[in-house]
């Protein structure tokens, strides 16, 4: 690993749910549902909102120092209203949108290809930054990443778990980074 020259902290948004009891409900509870019942882009709006209100509060992306990475559904990715929301919400808040790296994973990217090299594209222009997730677990081709000007990529823990013992995932984390 290179040491980094920043001094940005890197978070991680992750969506729980309250259930009436108060006890904490797993995404994989309740995310198929939202994704059946085509919920996601309103989950997705709700999250983003509340990421972007708590960094207000905290007084913590007034520089570069913080990056909060917050996945976004395939849903969403086409869902046009969702830029026009982004946008308004960065006006609205004067948060710096540098704070924000919005993240798909493959698999979403290339069901939704032309829809996702648009979203990229637009949030960049703002100033936010984006994070391709998940790369390697669908049929990913280096030739979408050569299409998609991502910020990041984020390998799957399948590659970067047992790499130091498999010969195999060693070499396709090499590959790409």
């Amino acid at each position: 690993l290179k040491e980094q020259k920043d001094n940005t902290n890197y978070l991680e948004v992750l969506v729980r749910m309250c259930d009436r009891q108060g006890k904490v409900v797993m995404p994989m509870a309740f995310i198929p549902a939202a994704e059946r019942y085509r919920q996601m882009p309103a989950v997705d709006r709700w999250v983003v909102k509340k990421t972007v209100e708590c960094l207000q509060e905290y007084k913590v992306c007034q520089s570069n120092s913080v990056r909060c990475f917050i996945n976004i559904s395939g849903q969403t990715i086409s869902d046009a209203s969702f830029l026009t929301f982004i946008s308004d919400l960065l006006l609205e808040s004067k948060l710096n949108p540098a704070c924000l790296c919005f993240e798909i994973t493959e698999t979403a990217t290339i069901a939704n290809f032309k829809h996702a090299a648009k979203l990229i594209s637009v949030l960049q222009r703002l100033g936010c930054h984006f994070a391709l997730d998940d790369l390697g677990t669908g049929l990913s081709s280096f030739s979408y990443l050569k299409q998609l000007p991502v910020n990041y990529i984020k390998i799957d823990g399948s590659f970067i778990r047992n790499m130091a013992d498999d010969p195999v995932a060693m070499a396709i984390v090499e590959a790409i980074s």
